[in-house]
């Protein structure tokens, strides 16, 4: 099948969730449940003061997005298809067509964001 999903057009979403990502180093809510196949807009809102960002995938996608965050200054962001930035404040969507079942991640990876929590988990089913 297809997998983790790719990156779709808002258009085509049928459901959106809201996620809140906090400068406690956690997003509201931690687990997010989706149907396979389904495309979902994930609508996420940076309530803190600290820059933080939103990025999905499975583990070698989070350790890959992670390595390259690892080469750009703290508070930058790099956004990529699977991956927002998000400035304190900010509010941006990230739309995705989810693939077979399975359990993929999103997660903050500025600098020390992760490692203390910030990530929660997506089950397709």
């Amino acid at each position: 099948g297809s997998g983790v999903g790719g990156p779709a057009d808002a258009g085509a979403a049928e459901r959106t969730v809201e996620v809140t990502a906090l400068d406690t180093m956690t997003f509201e809510p931690s687990s997010i449940s989706v149907s396979a196949g389904a495309t979902v807009t994930f609508v996420v809102t940076n309530t803190g003061r600290t820059v933080h960002e939103f990025t999905l995938g499975n583990p070698a996608m989070q350790r890959e997005h992670a390595e390259m965050m690892d080469h750009i200054p703290a508070g930058m962001g790099h956004d990529t298809p699977n991956s927002i930035t998000l400035p304190p404040g900010e509010t941006k969507e990230l739309t995705w067509r989810f693939g077979d079942s399975s359990t993929l991640e999103f997660a903050c990876h500025q600098a020390d964001h992760y490692e203390p929590g910030m990530r929660g988990r997506i089950t397709v089913s």
